[in-house]
């Protein structure tokens, strides 16, 4: 089997809104380096100053090299086949595959990532490319360009090549290194929805996120060196449900304070049911955005989830549509009859939304599947937890424990005023379990 080792140099983090400026393969049996190649590229974008400090190279370098689309072939043709190989495989491949994909050519596969081959390896929680050739005795021209460190990078897995061949007792194969391959690279979570967890080499939490596909969400943070890069293996939960993976995220960034969460601490967009009365005596419904304390009837992220639950109120409760925003005919007398109506559907909101004042039980989330329900847990108004459950109750022993984040209010308040009365469950048992905590 042949090895594939690649380094690839670019204008920035992410594949399809940055591109490579040099490019270099070293194909290797596992015992010495058979065949090298090189090149520049131009790329799409301006290198930015930074960048082109630490690789050096500039805008002169790449004004006269190849476009990709010039090399695409010969670069295919050399990946194709071999196991694809580089310090923190994942960056290089996707830079790649993107690339390639744009010229019509499809590349599938297999990768080892030397980062975690010399961790597995050796024990060892340090794993920078710099690191790995000091402790193997490799010698790097020039960091930082694509044809060293490639070939750096290639001699470093010969001699881990050969170290975990003896320590095999024969010549390893590529079923060998399929353990050393990234942990969490996206193949082995599943695709539903929860919260999933960045962790570094060291066991750091870097970054706390939420996905309804945990697996492809995963899978593109690999494609940006800020968390790809510093991410050596991922855990996660499967919470089945969009408003508890919300609320979970939140509450985890609370305890963690991850270092890569810091854009997270700004308040959602916040859309609004509201209520009026015009002129004429008519109750009026609208939707608008709302301001950061202001408190509506309904709270929703999206105007188009405000308007689908409006014009569900209407067709319900039977509603005037003209006195709801539902509707361009305008109405210019009393319509008792709405009126009456309208008044019912705000008592029903409003008695949802009491609810969390002095709830001791469960409250029931409706965006999951039948296999799974999803419950939170209050105690005196205040959520305390959640569970999950497949079929039946909740109970006790169901509870995870948590404390709320800071955007948690907000998610509850929308919560609880998108629920119905019914979707709330009082369990004097969970009141009696709590207090004796």
């Amino acid at each position: 089997m042949l090895y594939a080792v690649v380094d690839v140099e670019t204008t920035g983090l992410r594949p399809g809104k940055a591109s490579m400026t040099e490019i270099a393969i070293v194909v290797t049996d596992g015992h010495s380096v058979l065949e090298r190649w090189c090149s520049l590229l131009k790329p799409t974008e301006p290198i930015p100053p930074d960048i082109a400090r630490l690789t050096g190279i500039t805008h002169e370098m790449v004004a006269v090299a190849p476009d990709f689309g010039a090399v695409a072939g010969r670069i295919f043709e050399m990946l194709k086949d071999k196991i694809f190989v580089a310090h923190h495989v994942e960056f290089d491949y996707g830079f790649v595959k993107e690339a390639l994909r744009g010229q019509g050519l499809h590349l599938r596969a297999e990768r080892v990532c030397t980062s975690r081959l010399f961790k597995g390896l050796y024990g060892e929680k340090r794993s920078s490319l710099a690191y790995i050739c000091s402790a193997l005795g490799v010698k790097n021209e020039r960091p930082h360009r694509a044809l060293p460190d490639a070939l750096a990078t290639a001699r470093a897995f010969i001699r881990m090549f050969g170290d975990l061949g003896k320590r095999l007792g024969r010549m390893p194969v590529a079923g060998d290194l399929k353990r050393f391959r990234l942990d969490g690279s996206g193949d082995e979570l599943p695709a539903a929805t929860g919260v999933y967890y960045l962790v570094n080499e060291v066991g750091t939490i870097e970054y706390v996120g939420k996905a309804k596909n945990l697996a492809q969400r995963v899978k593109q943070h690999f494609n940006d060196t800020e968390k790809g890069r510093v991410t050596s293996r991922v855990h996660w939960k499967v919470t089945y449900s969009e408003w508890l993976a919300l609320i979970v995220e939140d509450a985890e960034i609370q305890r963690l304070w991850p270092r890569l969460n810091s854009a997270q601490r700004k308040l959602p967009t916040r859309y609004g049911l509201l209520s009026y009365t015009d002129g004429r005596g008519n109750i009026r419904l609208a939707i608008d955005k709302l301001q950061k304390h202001q408190v509506a009837l309904a709270e929703f992220f999206s105007f188009q989830e405000a308007r689908q639950f409006l014009l569900s109120k209407v067709r319900q409760y039977e509603l005037n549509a003209s006195l709801c925003g539902a509707s361009p005919d305008r109405l210019t007398v009393y319509d008792e009859v709405h009126n009456t109506r309208c008044k019912a559907m705000l008592d029903e909101l409003s008695t949802a939304k009491k609810q969390d004042r002095d709830l001791t039980g469960w409250l029931r989330l409706t965006d999951t599947d039948d296999r799974v329900q999803a419950y939170l847990a209050f105690y005196s108004g205040l959520l305390v937890g959640y569970a999950l459950c497949r079929g039946g109750m909740p109970g006790v022993s169901y509870l995870h424990r948590l404390k709320p984040g800071v955007l948690t209010p907000y998610y509850l308040r929308m919560i609880f005023s998108q629920s119905d009365s019914k979707l709330f469950i009082r369990d004097a048992q969970l009141a009696a379990a709590l207090e004796a905590l």
